[in-house]
This record gives structure tokens, sequence and C-alpha cells, in this order.
């Protein structure tokens, strides 16, 4: 959204207030200068943009190191009920 300043009203005001023309119209340059370059709504929604994709990267990431760690953990879980029945087999085997 474009900041609407009058400058012709911008001057008339200046000069009401004791501003002689030269000044009246350097002041209202400088602040059109100045708001030029207004941050508008489109600046922030890239911005926003480009930290959603970056953030949505991450989780990404870490949502793939979880399941790697899942695998991992749920394998050794495996590992050791295994070695536990087996050993309980065994004892089973040579007790009787």
């Amino acid at each position: 959204m474009a900041l609407s300043f009058d400058t012709h009203e911008s001057i008339r005001r200046l000069r009401g207030k004791g501003f002689d023309e030269p000044q009246a119209e350097g002041v209202v340059e400088f602040v059109r200068d100045a708001t030029a370059e207004q941050v508008t709504r489109e600046h922030f929604d890239g911005r926003f943009a480009v930290q959603d994709a970056y953030i949505d990267a991450r989780f990404a990431e870490q949502r793939a190191e979880f399941y790697r760690a899942l695998w991992v953990f749920g394998g050794g879980i495996v590992a050791a009920n295994a070695a536990i029945v087996t050993a309980v087999v065994t004892i089973t085997q040579v007790l009787a």
C-alpha cells in the first residue's frame, strides 16, 4: 500500500505556519523522499516466505533424523529381544 502524500496541501499548510516558499518546498521534498521507499506488505510477505521455506527445510531434516534414530533404536530393541530369547532357549535346553 503506497503512502498518500499531498505535496501541494503540505506546502500550503507549512506556508500557513510561517514557512516561506523555498523552506516549505524543501520540507515537503524531504518528507516525500524519506517516505518514498516505505516497507510494504509485499516486502514482509516475501521475507516470511523465505523464512517459512527455511523452517520447513529444517523440520524436514529433523524429521528425517528422528526416523533414522527410531530405526536404530528399534533395531537395538529387536536385537536385545533376540539375544534374550536365545539366552532363555539355551538355558532351557541346558537345564532340560
